[in-house]
């Protein structure tokens, strides 16, 4: 279920998700080998986001992730959360390849400045 009106978004599980598009880094280890790649956010919510990437981990795949918050003018750096958080869902394009992914997260942290 989604909800528009406000901004939000709601999934199956009730948590509310707001639209948000950042900058997120994330790493994984696939076959004994860590990889790394970067998306933007789709939209988020305290327990998951749904992030866009040219290359998505796999299902089941525990990443870690560090999400870059919007900053105030004056704030030289962003504020940083970055959180262990494992693969739920990767979406695929009409071609086939992977377009996204959905997590949840196990824990999160806030890293200020």
């Amino acid at each position: 279920m989604r909800d528009y009106s406000s901004g939000t978004r709601s999934d199956a599980r009730h948590a509310v998700r707001y639209t948000l598009e950042i900058e997120v880094l994330f790493t994984w280890t696939e076959c004994g080998v860590e990889r790394k790649s970067r998306g933007r956010t789709r939209d988020m919510s305290p327990k998951g986001a749904f992030v866009i990437a040219p290359v998505c981990p796999p299902h089941g795949s525990t990443l870690t992730m560090s999400f870059f918050m919007p900053t105030m003018q004056s704030e030289s750096q962003p504020a940083q959360v970055q959180a262990e958080s494992r693969v739920l869902r990767v979406d695929r394009s009409d071609t086939g390849k992977p377009a996204g992914f959905s997590v949840t997260h196990v824990r999160t942290m806030l890293c200020a400045k």
